[in-house]
């Protein structure tokens, strides 16, 4: 059965939209933990030196990772590993037409936005009070994108169900 254009790109924008609640709690995580590193490190008297250190080696390390996980998700035609910020762009460019890229970018920037900001206020919070509760809630979080992230994974892989 031979879809329109319309249904290809109902079905990206679906696709983008999951990916991008998988972003969600993600982001809400890492830019969480981002928040809570300097202070993390300070209580276990690290110096701002040490904090410098560390945060820039793990940027380093993330980054160099994406491309790693892009050149496998190159090789094997497996997108789906690489659901990062950039292929989420890649995407978005290819499901919306030029009038409506620059609104499909401003949500998807808000969401970025929304999940920086509650992920980094609930984990200065959990911070104060338990760091136990607030490994529990990280680990609640990606849990809960699992689901998500499989359920993408499916529909790329099987479009004619979406």
């Amino acid at each position: 059965m031979s879809r329109n254009k319309g249904d290809i790109a109902k079905i990206a924008f679906g696709f983008v939209l999951i990916i991008g609640i998988v972003n969600l709690f993600a982001d809400m995580t890492y830019e969480g933990a981002r928040s809570i590193t300097g202070p993390f490190l300070g209580s276990l008297g690290a110096s701002a030196t040490v904090v410098g250190v560390v945060a820039g080696t793990g940027e380093l390390l993330g980054y160099s990772l994406r491309s790693v996980a892009g050149y496998f998700a190159d090789k094997t035609q497996r997108y789906w590993l690489s659901a990062q910020n950039s292929l989420l762009k890649a995407l978005l460019t290819e499901v919306l037409s030029a009038a409506k890229r620059s609104t499909g970018f401003g949500l998807f920037y808000t969401g970025y936005g929304i999940a920086w900001f509650l992920g980094s206020a609930v984990m200065g919070l959990l911070y104060d009070k338990s760091i136990l509760v607030l490994v529990i809630f990280s680990v609640v979080l990606q849990f809960l994108a699992l689901p998500v992230f499989f359920l993408a994974r499916r529909r790329s892989q099987n479009p004619a169900s979406s």
